[in-house]
């Protein structure tokens, strides 16, 4: 134990090991990383032992490694402890399980110190190699990697008293990682030959310090600086040839700097500025902590270039300062002349009409019309009292600033990632209220008169909308009468189609009988022949009957309109069970959900056959002991589960009808009707599934299966 700190230690020496053996159990880090959260609010203590493979006093965190992960410890407090530990040195940690924001880590318990025991001392493991997307993604978080990037950019970031940290951007394939090395001591300087480099890094990436340790949250926590290696170097910034702003687009979309010069257009403060030279302009995106340029300022510029929505841009870019130079001058254009792309980050003038006005917090900004075209002109600064448009609604002006057109991806093309269409719109980005200026005021006819107007039109329309009230009140007296009646002569033609159904059915079949026996009767010297034409017969007489049961019983007993389609349904179950609860026969349940409501006739009776035809299958050919009927009123749908446990077929051969089934042919036909999809999902010895959707409001194709 370390003195007065409570935290153990342990050489390799096997007599040292203490005689008291803990008491938390020993888990791995995956086991740690995977626990829920309701496991982690009744998990008291563990341990977990692996190699130290990252260590920081301020803030005060480590990171233990073990074959299965890493995990992150918030601690040890006390500095004699920090003092005992070596990076690669084989230590076990016990402690508390809490909840961070990437996962759980081990903290010590509330004003106790953290206990920790060294076994021994060897070589710090070797890293894993990952790409930054895996690690973004944190697969592998908290364990000890090595990626590869260019280097955008190095800045110092403060997070305590005299204490401050490295942070440096690396990128690969467009993915962004940030690097932090804790308690940086070199504060003034920047290893600016980094920037534009090919380098290695090696450390862990840290997704589950605790909110308040804002500095090392998301990033890769580097010990010392010989973790970051340059791999290709830099070429210096003033080394790089001049390339004007028109060719940006050119450029590849890799890690490769460009050099351009230009005057100041618009700076957007904590975000970067405009720069234009004689060819055309580029947006420019500057770290925070840069100092802001001016307008009219002339800069020379180093940046990535990236095509960002379709135009050119130069990110993490560094700048300095030329001197004084002339802006360039407007250029008055149409909205048609915008929208070209010619003028993309160009300071162009435009006459315009104001429909809106809005203030929001990133600048007042205008809604403007000029032709045909309606645009967008933002103020570059806040929303504050002295970045109020000197415009008014409805008014004529005429603004000058920089040109922005947004373009959509066209399509994709081996050679480059994006190939980008024209531009599908443009807003303007103003400099100040000086680059408004009014050229007619607006017309009387506000939009505060206009509505004085409505309403004046709207006090004589009262009269009019009463007599029309009243009217409605004897419309829907009326309404009510005629679907009374409506229904009750639904009913009537329901039972009509049902007869005239049953008149057909029966003519059919008996016609397909009266063949069949002939047939039969003809090969009669073919005994094969004729007792397969005696099969068929008799299914089609079994079916006939069954038709003959089903249209009589819905004629006699059916109440279309006043019991619904569930009572009816239940009713007609029941007698297909009655006694089975004393006899031990087959049982079913019925199952409703969803708000019930009353449906077309004829859809009812189509669900109800499908219904039936379905538990007479299971108990009659799958020998089935259960079967689950579940109805769903849907919002625009209705839909129908028939489920068994007997034995099932293979459903992606069903017995055709002339094998003498027909239930399945004719449940394909009724799902037709409703316009639905009926599914039907079964395999031999596992039981069938049947499954209709029919809409309610509308028609879907129909398949069957």
């Amino acid at each position: 134990m370390f003195a007065g700190s409570g935290a153990s230690t342990q050489a390799a020496d096997p007599a040292s090991r203490p005689t008291t053996l803990p008491t938390s159990p020993l888990i791995s880090a995956a086991e740690l990383k995977a626990m829920p959260l309701d496991q982690v609010a009744r998990t008291p203590t563990v341990r977990v032992r692996g190699s130290l493979t990252y260590l920081a006093n301020q803030p005060s965190i480590l990171f233990v490694q073990d074959p299965t992960g890493g995990v992150c410890v918030f601690g040890p407090r006390e500095a004699g402890i920090r003092r005992s530990l070596k990076v690669g040195a084989v230590i076990e940690v016990e402690g508390i399980v809490l909840s961070g924001r990437g996962g759980p880590y081990l903290s010590a318990k509330p004003k106790e110190p953290l206990a920790i025991t060294v076994f021994d001392e060897t070589e710090l493991l070797p890293p894993r190699p990952v790409a930054i997307a895996d690690v973004l993604t944190l697969r592998g978080a908290g364990e000890l990697v090595e990626v590869h990037g260019t280097c955008r950019s190095a800045r110092i970031e403060s997070f305590g008293p005299l204490q401050e940290a490295l942070v440096v951007t690396v990128v690969e394939a467009g993915q962004r990682l940030e690097v932090a090395y804790l308690n940086w001591s070199n504060a003034s300087i920047l290893p600016k030959t980094w920037v534009g480099a090919r380098v290695r890094v090696r450390g862990v990436f840290n997704s589950t310090v605790p909110d308040r340790q804002q500095v090392a949250s998301m990033r890769l926590l580097v010990a010392a600086m010989r973790d970051v290696a340059i791999v290709n170097a830099a070429t210096p910034a003033a080394a790089l040839p001049l390339s004007p702003t028109t060719s940006i687009e050119a450029v590849p979309a890799d890690e490769t700097r460009v050099r351009v010069q230009g005057v100041v257009t618009l700076p957007v403060a904590g975000k970067g500025m405009y720069v234009q030279d004689d060819g055309g302009g580029v947006w420019v995106d500057v770290p925070d902590r840069q100092t802001q340029a001016r307008i009219g300022e002339k800069v020379d510029v180093v940046g990535f270039p990236l095509l960002r929505d379709g135009s050119p841009i130069l990110e993490d870019a560094i700048w300095e300062s030329m001197g004084a130079a002339q802006l360039p001058s407007v250029i008055p254009v149409t909205a048609d002349e915008a929208l070209s792309g010619t003028y993309n980050s160009r300071r162009i003038q435009m006459d315009a009409l104001v429909l809106e006005i809005s203030r929001f917090s990133e600048g007042s900004t205008m809604v403007l019309q000029a032709g045909e075209r309606v645009f967008l002109a933002r103020l570059a600064g806040p929303a504050d009292a002295s970045q109020t448009i000197p415009a008014a609604e409805n008014s004529w002006v005429r603004v000058s600033g920089v040109c922005v057109n947004n373009r959509a991806p066209r399509e994709t093309s081996p050679d480059r990632a994006d190939v980008w269409a024209r531009p599908v719109s443009f807003h303007l980005m103003l400099a100040g209220p000086d680059a408004v200026s009014v050229i007619r005021a607006p017309n009387w006819w506000t939009l505060e008169r206009v509505l004085v107007v409505i309403g004046l039109l709207l006090l004589s329309a009262l009269a009019a909308m009463a007599w029309v009230v009243a009217l409605r009140r004897r419309v829907t007296q009326q309404t009510v009468q005629i679907s009374r009646h409506v229904q009750q002569e639904t009913l009537n033609e329901e039972r009509m189609r049902i007869a005239r159904e049953l008149h057909d059915s029966l003519e059919q079949d008996l016609l397909g009988i009266t063949m069949q026996l002939k047939a039969t009767e003809k090969l009669l010297d073919r005994p094969e022949r004729a007792r397969t034409s005696l099969q068929l017969a008799s299914a089609m007489v079994r079916r006939s009957q069954a038709e003959t049961h089903r249209a009589v019983w819905d004629l006699r007993e059916r109440k279309v309109g006043q019991e619904g389609l569930v009572p009816t349904l239940r009713s007609a179950l029941a007698g297909l069970t009655s006694g089975a609860g004393t006899t031990g026969g087959p049982e079913i349940e019925v199952e409703v959900s969803g708000q019930e409501r009353e449906l077309p006739p004829q859809m009812e009776n189509h669900l109800l056959r499908v219904a039936l035809e379905s538990v007479t299958n299971a108990f009659k050919h799958a020998s089935a002991r259960t079967v689950r009927v579940k109805v769903d009123f849907e919002d625009n749908r209705v839909v129908l589960r028939v489920t068994d446990d007997g034995k099932g077929f293979d459903a992606d051969h069903p017995p055709a009808p002339v094998s003498g089934h027909f239930g399945l042919f004719g449940m394909n036909e009724r799902a037709a009707k409703l316009h639905g999809t009926l599914t039907i999902t079964s395999r031999s010895g596992e039981g069938t599934s049947i499954h209709l959707i029919a809409p309610t409001n509308g028609t879907t194709s129909a398949t069957a299966s």
